[in-house]
């Protein structure tokens, strides 16, 4: 696949780009802290929403906060493209996700 994403387009034919967010806390702050309770997002090419949300969570444990929950919606066709995006079962760092 290339780097520009077009190769991942294209081996995910059939597939849809999901919305996956995420929610941590920071336990290192107080729970009144605005920053206490945060989220993370991820586009994930996945074939249905619970295999998109199955490997979000997987991703989300690689996060140094606590993982309280997570969402996951169709990407709307209108919406920028994601900043950070994967293919289910493509491991990311949490660096590279930016959590």
């Amino acid at each position: 696949m290339g780097a520009d994403g077009r190769g991942m387009m294209r081996a995910m034919s059939g597939d849809e780009i999901y919305e996956y967010v995420a929610w941590f806390h920071d336990e290192t702050l107080p729970v009144d802290d605005q920053c206490h309770e945060w989220p993370g997002v991820v586009g994930i090419w996945a074939r249905d929403p619970e295999s998109a949300q199955a490997w979000g969570d997987e991703l989300a444990k690689t996060c140094g906060d606590t993982f309280v929950r997570s969402t996951v919606e169709p990407w709307p066709i209108s919406a920028a493209k994601p900043t950070v995006m994967c293919v289910v079962g493509q491991r990311l760092t949490a660096a590279q996700i930016g959590w």
